[in-house]
């Protein structure tokens, strides 16, 4: 027994002895893979340790906190290759001479490689169809970088862009435009100067509806265009600052987003500056009246220039899981300068009747302020469940003064004179709305109180030779002022079941209005109330093909540009004037749409409108006076039928191809002259834009327009009009920095914007010279870093306004 224990005791001690020999001649191998930008760990990152011969002897993971450890590694020297999915390859050179190496935080570089980033570009979706509305992914188009926002408006579906410069929507102009989701005082006061002005490269989408539901307002009656700017971002911050210029009428642009986030508190702000020069261009009117074979011409040149700007800032703070607070403030700005001169001549077969030189001088201005506060509130039991307050307040004004000098007069005796005109309109809105899922059924009330107040003052002066001095007249000067009231209430309800989504709904409105001419001591009082339904259905017959059909009642209430009685006699002979007088007409509107997003993404639309009492432009010409004056009127019926479509398909990864475009057949029965008559109007347009990529991030594109001839008013046409761009564009610093160049239409220097009117009265010629060939630059350069998200409301105002 003895014995045996003594050769254990040998045997134990050998046994240990080996292995304290052993693990001298071992080592291990431990630390923390993190993100050298964002310095967040890496999970799931492989190891692997090589020796001299390049053969793997160790191979590890790290864990979800970017911890790895490797044991047993015999002494001497090896490779360490780090590898991750989204990270480049690390190589170590490691010595091993002691039991550990501890090499604590190992930072890995997150891959950027242009090839990979442009086919994910061409990979990710441009455009996505959710329940009542399309979303054009701004940041997914790769010439965002080098275009201004109306411009990059005639790819986004069902929208485009006339010779005006007018946006359409399915080729009409009776929308709303909103920015992040509320009413914007600089997009009620001068739209198209500021998407002129304001870089694509600041905006995130824009989101089109063409089928808006009970919960939104009942203003709009082609739809609702909303511009989401870039805001959402990740803990840290981001940015994006973007200049361009063009020629030869110079429009140089400075454009800044910025967004940050820490923790709880949220910024974002965003803003552009843009300087617009035209030189000289020239313009002719010719009216020829067939009943006492007078002929009048007009032939004159203008030159002006103008400045906007506008900065909008927003934040957001979560005051806990279930409170959420936002606030925005927003500033725009306009100035601009017009000359103009113009020789008047009106003729009969063999003499001159009359003449005159008409030079005039003009300044505009126009400022506006917005400011909103939204509070959210949630619940613990249901976090769909949801209570919103929001307060939305904007103020804008716009002036214009102009002074006309006459001189080489013959038969022509109006004295010199000048036009004063300030508009002004102040807008308060409050709103509450309550969330409650149950079940598949969603069930959405609120309600929502708006006042507007707008004010007139249009003072007419004429030049008196024997004082010397300009002296009001009274018969043509207005002071005004204009009140609205809007309550109103909704209940809108939605449910889905397996592929088949159902929704429907009523809005309750009561429109108060009052209007004062105190010039003229005379009042319009409106008062009525619109009970307004809106049924919708919609298919899944695929995950990626949907069928939609929907019904909406909305109304169109006249904008202060309508209502304005302000009567502008730039021109003496050309007189134009809103009227104070239009009530709000109703629109039934049946759209039936089907979509197809995949490698190829498709929508086209069918749509059936009918209204009594709409806003048509109308022009009268009295012989006696020579003078035509153009207003609106609520007149007869129109009914009308319209496609729309939009594709886009991917050819090969680096060459892509959409289209966007669609016709309308109008049939308005109205009253022209004392008869009444069907007139029929025929309208399309049609967009085509292409774009392929070159090696080194480098890409060239391509655009054609394509606009028929639209009614102007109820007697005059614009003719139809075709455009073409073509540009490139390239990306450098790891896609930070990106320089594009362009031309537009190159073998057209100018364009005349021409309209006629011709019955049996008169046949008139209206035509405008425009810039038409543009050469385009542009910078943009993005700059930050980004860990997590800002949270922000899911409801706030809506003046056919929706959460992004």
């Amino acid at each position: 027994m003895k014995k045996i224990l003594i050769k254990l005791t040998f045997l134990f001690l050998g046994i240990t002895f080996s292995q304290l020999l052993y693990a001298q001649n071992k080592s291990k191998l431990s630390g923390t893979l993190i993100d050298s930008a964002t310095l967040s760990p890496i999970p799931f990152g492989t190891l692997k340790l090589l020796n001299p011969e390049k053969n793997v002897v160790k191979v590890a993971a790290s864990n979800e906190k970017g911890e790895f450890l490797i044991n047993d590694i015999p002494l001497g020297k090896y490779a360490l290759n780090i590898m991750s999915l989204d990270h480049e390859l690390k190589v170590l050179n490691l010595n091993f001479e002691s039991s550990a190496i501890m090499l604590g935080l190992v930072s890995l570089k997150s891959k950027s490689t242009v090839i990979k980033e442009v086919e994910f570009v061409a990979q990710k979706k441009i455009v996505t169809k959710d329940a009542d509305k399309l979303v054009y992914d701004i940041q997914a188009d790769p010439e965002s970088k080098s275009l201004d926002a109306l411009t990059i408006m005639n790819k986004v579906p069902y929208l485009s862009v006339d010779g005006n410069d007018q946006l359409q929507l399915k080729g009409k102009t009776e929308f709303k435009i909103f920015v992040n989701g509320r009413p914007s005082s600089m997009m009620e006061r001068d739209y198209k100067n500021i998407l002129k002005s304001m870089p694509s490269a600041n905006i995130s989408k824009i989101e089109v509806i063409t089928n808006p539901s009970s919960k939104y307002d009942a203003e709009g009656i082609d739809g609702i265009i909303n511009i989401v700017t870039n805001k959402r971002v990740l803990d840290g911050y981001s940015g994006n600052l973007s200049s361009g210029t063009s020629f030869p009428n110079g429009t140089p642009r400075l454009g800044l987003s910025l967004t940050t986030k820490n923790s709880k508190f949220g910024f974002s702000a965003n803003g552009s500056y843009s300087y617009n020069n035209s030189p000289y261009i020239s313009s002719f009117n010719t009216l020829s009246n067939r009943v006492n074979q007078q002929t009048l011409n007009q032939n004159g040149l203008s030159k002006s220039s103008s400045k906007n700007g506008y900065i909008y800032t927003e934040v957001s703070y979560e005051l806990d899981s279930l409170q959420l607070f936002t606030a925005s403030l927003s500033w725009n700005k306009n100035a601009g300068t017009n000359n103009n001169e113009q020789l008047s001549v009106l003729n009969d077969q063999q003499n001159i009747l009359q003449r005159y030189l008409l030079l005039n001088d003009g300044t505009t201005k126009g400022h506006g302020n917005d400011f909103s506060v939204n509070y959210q509130l949630g619940f613990k039991n249901n976090k769909k469940k949801l209570l919103t307050f929001s307060y939305n307040y904007y103020d804008y004004a716009n002036s214009l003064n102009s002074y006309q000098n006459l001189s080489q007069v013959i038969n022509f005796n109006q004295p010199n004179y000048r036009q004063n005109n300030l508009g002004t309109v102040d807008s308060h809105t409050a709103q509450l709305d309550f969330i409650q899922p149950i079940n598949k059924l969603n069930f959405e009330a609120g309600v929502k109180a708006t006042y507007r107040a707008n004010k007139g003052d249009y003072v007419y002066d004429y030049f008196d030779i024997i004082t010397q001095n300009y002296i009001i007249d009274a018969s043509r000067t207005n002071i005004y002022t204009n009140d609205q009231l809007i309550l109103g209430a909704y209940n809108s309800l939605s449910y889905k079941f397996k592929k088949v989504s159902l929704r429907g709904g009523l809005r309750l409105e009561n429109t108060i209005e009052n209007a004062e001419f105190i010039s003229t001591k005379t009042n319009v009082e409106q008062n009525y109330w619109s009970l307004l339904p809106n049924i919708g259905v919609s298919i899944n017959l695929t995950d990626n093909k949907s069928l939609s059909t929907n019904f909406t009642q909305r109304i169109n209430r006249a904008g202060i540009n309508k209502l304005n009685p302000f009567v502008d006699r730039s021109n003496p002979n050309f007189e134009k004037a809103g009227n104070p007088n239009l009530y709000a007409p109703r629109v039934n509107t049946l759209n039936l749409e089907y979509s197809y997003f995949n490698k190829l993404n498709a929508s086209v639309g069918l749509q059936f409108n009918q209204a009594k009492g709409m806003f048509i432009p109308v022009d009268t010409f009295d012989p006696v006076t020579q003078i035509t004056r153009s207003t609106f009127e609520n007149m007869g019926k129109m009914k009308g039928i319209g496609l729309n479509y939009y594709l886009s398909y991917p050819i090969t990864k680096k060459w892509n191809f959409s289209s966007n475009g669609g016709g309308e057949y109008i049939d308005v029965n109205t009253q022209v002259g004392g008869k009444f008559e069907n007139i029929d109007i025929y309208m399309g347009r049609f967009n085509l834009n292409t774009a392929y990529s070159i090696k080194n991030n480098w890409r060239v594109n391509a655009s054609f327009n394509f606009n028929s001839a639209t009614p102007n008013t109820l007697q005059s046409r614009n003719v139809s009009y075709s455009a073409s761009s073509f540009g490139s564009s390239i990306d450098l610093a790891k896609n930070k920095i990106s320089l594009s160049a362009s031309v537009n239409n190159p073998f057209n220097k100018y364009r005349d914007n021409y309209s006629e009117i011709n019955n049996q009265q008169v046949f008139q010629i209206n035509s405008q010279q425009i810039y038409f060939r543009r050469v385009n630059f542009s910078a943009n350069y993005k700059f930050g870093q980004l860990k997590g998200g800002i949270k922000k409301n899911q409801r706030n105002i809506r003046n056919d306004d929706f959460s992004n």
